[in-house]
């Protein structure tokens, strides 16, 4: 169970002045903001992360723990703040973070979970835009000139032509292909969670 303790500043992953240059439009353009968060937001679920990049402080708690680690839910950039096993806070030296994997230790050894109760408070994401990898940003100003273009025009349309009698072909409908571009895909890959 994920308790937010301290949420995000924001999870917005690009700023106006950097979306209208990148547009070529006015930072006045009505909805640009607006916009702005519907890319970011389309960009985090693509990624199976629907509470965006944006860093928070967040209590896990794992009940009837009987592991060789613990999978911490938000695995980007993750720093403990504290660990308490059964009640009692472990030093920092009885636990290490590998990646997201929260090992307990035993001196040199890494040792089996095994606690009614574990509690990890830690922080997550980046702070945003300070720290974020920049292809995050790129794939969310991709996903913007996406939705800045497809205004007043039917989203799912790939091509018409009008030669002759005419014809439309549409986009594939599968789940989670409407909204993203190719690039923002290309760019979001390596920052997807497993099975999204």
């Amino acid at each position: 169970m994920i308790t937010v303790t301290t949420p995000p500043a924001t999870n917005m992953l690009t700023v106006l002045a950097t979306a209208a240059r990148e547009l070529a439009i006015s930072e006045a353009t009505s909805g640009l903001q607006e916009l702005i968060g519907q890319a970011s937001d389309i960009c985090a679920r693509y990624c199976g992360r629907p509470e965006g990049f944006g860093r928070a402080t967040v209590r896990q708690t794992e009940r009837g723990v009987d592991l060789p680690c613990i999978i911490l839910d938000r695995d980007l950039n993750p720093a403990i703040t504290s660990v308490i096993e059964d009640g009692t806070t472990l030093a920092a030296t009885d636990y290490e973070l590998d990646g997201s994997l929260l090992y307990r230790l035993s001196g040199d050894y890494r040792i089996q979970w095994r606690a009614a109760v574990v509690q990890v408070t830690y922080a997550a994401g980046y702070a945003l835009l300070t720290d974020l990898p920049q292809d995050i940003e790129r794939a969310c100003l991709a996903t913007l000139a996406g939705l800045q273009t497809a205004r007043g025009r039917d989203p799912r349309i790939r091509s018409e032509s009008a030669d002759g009698v005419g014809s439309v072909s549409y986009l594939d409908p599968r789940a989670g292909t409407e909204a993203i571009p190719i690039e923002a895909a290309a760019l979001l890959a390596p920052w997807r969670k497993m099975g999204a």
